[in-house]
This record gives structure tokens, C-alpha cells and sequence, in this order.
């Protein structure tokens, strides 16, 4: 696969909607902030495979870790089966992807991204930048009351 960057600019949502406040047309908000919109005709498995990929990790290995059966994140992939925020969460945290990944591919999955506010979010957040296990930041969630990312069994 070549590699396509997905996300090139780091301009924050409330940025591109002062941009957006002060431009005239869509052309001209599409000529400057081309870079920052979703590609609508690439698909989350499509981002999914990359970040995959990008961390050296097996689709089946994957699902495993994730607490999930084997084959689950791959019929996500392969489209007969549609991920939840929390599914796409726990496959971001177990490949160790960055909080900036995860949250783009939340965003391109049509899911709100972490949100600083929301104390699961925090807490998913935190773990993810610290680079802590899935079952770390799970108990720690539950610690709290709140809805874990997955069951124990």
C-alpha cells in the first residue's frame, strides 16, 4: 500500500470554522483548507489497514487483543460487520496508536472524538498517551463507575 497520508494539516475544527465564517464560497474554503477535510471515498477499513500496518500488527492478533473474537476486526474491515466508537477504541489502544490517530479515526467513522470533558474519554486518553495496556485502562474506567470499554469474562 502506498502511504497516503490521511490527515496533513493540524488545524483544529474551530480553526477551519473561522475559515469557513470568512470565506465567500466553498471554493474558495476548498482552496485553502483542501488538506483538512475527510476523503469521503476512502473507507475506515481502508485507515484501519494503515494503522495496522503502520504498528506491525496482524488483523486476527489484533481482534485477540482487543477482546474480541479472532476474526471480528476483520469482518470490520472487510466491511460485513460495522465497528462501534468502543470497538475502535480498543483496537487503537492494544496496536499503540497516538491519540491523534485515534481520534482521526473516530472522526472518520463518523464518532465524536476523546473529549476532554467526558471523564471516560479523559481516562482513555490519559492511557493512550502513557502507552498502558487495554486491561489497565479498562479496570481504571470501572474503578470509577463508569461504562467499561469491554466485559471481563
Amino acid at each position: 500500500m502506498p502511504n497516503e497520508v490521511f490527515f496533513q494539516s493540524n488545524k483544529t475544527s474551530i480553526m477551519l470554522e473561522g475559515l469557513l465564517r470568512q470565506c465567500e464560497s466553498f471554493d474558495q474554503f476548498e482552496q485553502i483548507c483542501s488538506d483538512d477535510m475527510l476523503n469521503s471515498d476512502c473507507r475506515t477499513s481502508l485507515y484501519l489497514m494503515r494503522l495496522l500496518d503502520k504498528y506491525g500488527w496482524k488483523t486476527a492478533a489484533a481482534s485477540e487483543a482487543a477482546e474480541m473474537s479472532t476474526g471480528y476486526l476483520g469482518l470490520i474491515i472487510n466491511g460485513k460487520r460495522n465497528a462501534t466508537r468502543d470497538i475502535l477504541i480498543r483496537v487503537a489502544i492494544v496496536i499503540g496508536a497516538t491519540v491523534e490517530e485515534t481520534d482521526y479515526l473516530l472522526k472518520y467513522s463518523g464518532y465524536s472524538p476523546l473529549y476532554v470533558r467526558n471523564k471516560r474519554d479523559v481516562i482513555i486518553w490519559h492511557g493512550i498517551s502513557k502507552k498502558e495496556k487495554l486491561s489497565v485502562i479498562n479496570t481504571n474506567i470501572k474503578k470509577r463507575g463508569l461504562e467499561p470499554l469491554y466485559e471481563d469474562e
